[in-house]
């Protein structure tokens, strides 16, 4: 699931990650720009999602996506979040909760790619362990929702 933050409209990176992550057989659901907290929550609730992509241009929105990562663990809720945008570096992605830090389009798929072939391999982990970009072994293309749990690609 991609969202811009509540009080921000800017949301060409998230429509490239989109792009990107659709090319790579993954179905992505696009809660579009100005999300509020509520929707967020609710949606990975009612949709039973297991990676969120929270995005944020402007400066002033940084508060908003710190409430909306709080707002996903108080709700207890069983899912990952990536965050990315101009304003962000991977030490504020790490203070304010998020689970990686995404640089680049490609490093939301690189992202999505990992957490779809192996998140086993993270249970257990601290929060923002893995925040950094490391070297890793490509994982090959699968089609995951984000939403809805799947199972192997359909043929």
């Amino acid at each position: 699931m991609l969202a811009t933050v509540k009080g921000d409209v800017h949301d060409i990176g998230k429509n490239i990650v989109k792009v990107i992550l659709e090319n790579y057989g993954f179905e992505v659901i696009d809660l579009g720009r100005d999300v509020p907290v509520e929707t967020v929550v609710n949606t990975v609730r009612e949709k039973n999602v297991h990676l969120v992509g929270l995005s944020a241009l402007m400066t002033t929105t940084l508060k908003s996506m710190e409430e909306t990562i709080a707002a996903l663990h108080e709700a207890g809720l069983d899912c990952k979040i990536m965050v990315g945008g101009a304003v962000l570096t991977p030490e504020y992605a790490e203070k304010i909760g998020a689970d990686w830090y995404a640089k680049d389009a490609k490093r939301s798929a690189d992202i999505a790619k990992e957490f779809s072939g192996h998140s086993k391999r993270y249970v257990g982990r601290p929060a923002g362990s893995f925040l950094r970009e490391q070297p890793g072994t490509p994982v090959p293309p699968q089609r995951t929702v984000f939403g809805e749990a799947s199972g192997p690609p359909p043929r």
